[in-house]
C-alpha cells in the first residue's frame, strides 16, 4: 500500500510555492516602477488610472526583457535566501537545548537580521530596475514621436468649448484608456514632461482612433 502522508513531497511543494510567490512580487515591483515612472512622465500618478494588476507583471517582464542579468541575479538570491533560511529553521528544530552558544548560534542571529535586510536589499534593486527601464521606454518614445500612440478624435456631448474642437481635430494621441477616461496628450515640442488631458467618458458622444501611421492635416 502506498504511503499516505509523504513530508519530503509536501516539504517540496511548499518550497515551490514560497519560492514562486517571492518571485512574482519581486516582478510585481520591477513592474509597478516601470510604470510609475513612465507615466510620471505623463503627469499620471498610479493612483488616478486603472490598471490591471496583471499589466504589472507584464511591465516586469519588459523589465526583465532590458536587464535580464541583474533580474536572474536578483531572483536567483532571493531563492538563494529563501532555502538559507529554511536551513536555519531546520538547525533550529533539530538543535539541543545543552548545545549553548556556537558558530551555528552566530550564524542563526546573522540570518534572523541580515535576511530581511537582504531581501528588502532585493526589492530595492528590482524597484530601481524598473524606474531606469520605464525612463528609458519613454526616451524611445518620444524619439521615435510616439508612433506607438494612435491619434483619436473626440466628440463631446453638447455644444463644443474651445477644448473640445481641439480635441476634435485628431492631434491628439490615445496614451490609455480606463472605464471612467480618456487620457489623451499632444505630442508637442521636445519636452521630457507631458501634458495629459483627462476626458471622462460620460461626457464624450463619440470616439474615433485613427489608423496608426496616418497624417493628419494641420497636426505636426
Amino acid at each position: 500500500m502506498p504511503e499516505r502522508n509523504n513530508p519530503f513531497s509536501w516539504t517540496g511543494l511548499l518550497d515551490i510555492s514560497a519560492i514562486t510567490g517571492l518571485i512574482a512580487a519581486l516582478l510585481y515591483t520591477a513592474g509597478w516602477s516601470y510604470a510609475y515612472h513612465y507615466f510620471a512622465h505623463f503627469q499620471i500618478g498610479l493612483l488616478g488610472i486603472t490598471i490591471q494588476r496583471e499589466y504589472f507583471f507584464m511591465y516586469g517582464f519588459q523589465v526583465f526583457k532590458a536587464h535580464p542579468f541583474w533580474i536572474l541575479l536578483c531572483l536567483g538570491s532571493c531563492a538563494g535566501l529563501y532555502f538559507f533560511a529554511r536551513f536555519l529553521w531546520q538547525r533550529v528544530q533539530n538543535r539541543t537545548v545543552d548545545q549553548g552558544v556556537t558558530w551555528f548560534s552566530r550564524l542563526r542571529v546573522l540570518g534572523l537580521f541580515g535576511g530581511p535586510f537582504c531581501l528588502l536589499l532585493l526589492f530595492i534593486c528590482c524597484s530601481w530596475l524598473g524606474a531606469a527601464t520605464g525612463k528609458a521606454a519613454f526616451e524611445r518614445e518620444k524619439a521615435g514621436g510616439f508612433s506607438h500612440y494612435p491619434r483619436i478624435k473626440i466628440w463631446k456631448e453638447g455644444e463644443p468649448d474651445a477644448k473640445a474642437k481641439e480635441w476634435a481635430k485628431g492631434c491628439y494621441q490615445l496614451l490609455l484608456r480606463d472605464k471612467d477616461n480618456l487620457y489623451i496628450f499632444l505630442a508637442a515640442g521636445n519636452t521630457d514632461w507631458m501634458s495629459t488631458d483627462i476626458v471622462p467618458t460620460r461626457l464624450v458622444d463619440t470616439v474615433r482612433v485613427m489608423p496608426f501611421g496616418r497624417d493628419i492635416k494641420g497636426c505636426r
